[in-house]
């Protein structure tokens, strides 16, 4: 027989008092004291509860339905393109104002100049003009920039000639094959018609042939018929 020397209390249940527990506070985590757990004898069996299992099924797809409009196309109109026509642009009438104002700013570059050369006169010493060398570089920039228009409009006008040529050739181009076409149709008509004549003549002259057949024929048979009365005539006498 085992002597078991062990205190008997160690196997009893834990009492309530052994657990020192501080309640949590709203500003500090909470913190347990605890004592250690006196062991329990072996004697009570572990039961191990079955695992409950919960079939998940698989949701359907969320399907968005987006409703569609459809648009209808509005009757639209067809559109008629008409050609403006080409409007010839004297060139001596649009470089005439530019001409001017080149000359007159040449002018006034040339008057500064020589009152530059001339210097103060004798006479007014204190009506002296100081012109500024900014001036004249803005007149001569002014004078270039127009001539760079002129040039501009001469090319364009020289632009607008070719077109003009080139239409004219074109429109020559397309009357000639218009004149050819149609010469052609006129001649193909011609000879239908004097073919139709020659048919109509020789027509006639059947017609002809068949009416003289036709009375020769009433002729001969009247003279048939004349004959028979005169045969039966001298039958009856």
């Amino acid at each position: 027989m085992i002597n078991d020397n062990r205190n008997p209390a160690f196997f009893q249940q834990p009492n309530q008092n052994q657990y020192n527990i501080i309640l949590p506070n709203t500003n500090q985590p909470v913190i347990g004291q605890r004592q250690a757990y006196p062991m329990q004898p072996p004697t009570q069996p572990i039961v191990q509860q079955p695992l409950q299992f919960q079939p998940q099924f698989p949701l359907p797809p969320q399907v968005n339905y987006v409703p569609q409009t459809i648009q209808t196309k509005p009757n639209v109109l067809p559109t008629v393109y008409q050609e403006k026509p080409t409007q010839v642009i004297n060139m001596d009438e649009i470089e005439a104002p530019w001409r001017l104002k080149c000359a007159t700013l040449e002018r006034q570059i040339l008057e500064l100049q020589i009152q530059l050369r001339k210097g103060p006169g004798p006479t007014e010493p204190d009506a002296i003009e100081v012109i500024d060398d900014t001036r004249l570089r803005e007149l001569e920039s002014k004078k270039a920039q127009l001539q760079q228009m002129i040039q501009d409009r001469d090319r364009e006008i020289s632009e607008l000639e070719n077109q003009i040529h080139q239409q004219q050739e074109s429109i020559e181009i397309q009357i000639q094959e218009r004149t050819v076409h149609y010469s052609n149709e006129i001649e193909t008509w011609q000879k239908r018609f004097q073919q139709l004549e020659r048919d109509y003549s020789q027509s006639q002259r059947q017609l002809q042939d068949l009416q003289e057949e036709q009375k020769r024929l009433e002729k001969q048979n009247q003279d048939v018929r004349t004959s028979q009365q005169r045969v039966g005539q001298s039958r009856n006498y």
